[in-house]
């Protein structure tokens, strides 16, 4: 039986390293509010998904990797509603589907993965 544990974490951080990007992004684009508190936090969320991916961890990394995707969506909900950042509704919608879909998704493998076999 194939084992898609790594191949889930992996492609769990190329998102949360492109979601972080696209923060970025808006953060540098609106000359009004440039917020390097948010820039700082992307590259330390990035990191943590990535040190997840090369050490593996496996429920752990699928329970970490389910928050990183909590607390980017949190930040899509504050640059939404609470800044003056153009952030279109539709993407904002978008990125809430998507992100709940991800989060019961990791939820559920963090729950129902088998034990990690570690050596006796």
């Amino acid at each position: 039986m194939v084992n898609y544990d790594p191949y889930i974490k992996l492609y769990s951080a190329i998102v949360i390293s492109f979601t972080c990007g696209i923060h970025w992004a808006f953060n540098i684009l609106n000359d009004d509010e440039n917020d390097s508190k948010l820039l700082i936090v992307s590259i330390i969320v990035a990191l943590i998904a990535w040190v997840i991916n090369i050490f593996g961890l496996g429920r752990i990394g699928f329970a970490t990797e389910a928050v990183l995707f909590v607390y980017l969506l949190f930040v899509d909900f504050k640059l939404r509603y609470y800044s003056s950042i153009d952030y279109p509704s539709w993407f904002f919608n978008l990125r809430l589907i998507a992100s709940i879909v991800v989060i019961l998704s990791l939820s559920y493998l963090t729950y129902y993965q088998n034990p990690i076999n570690l050596p006796q």
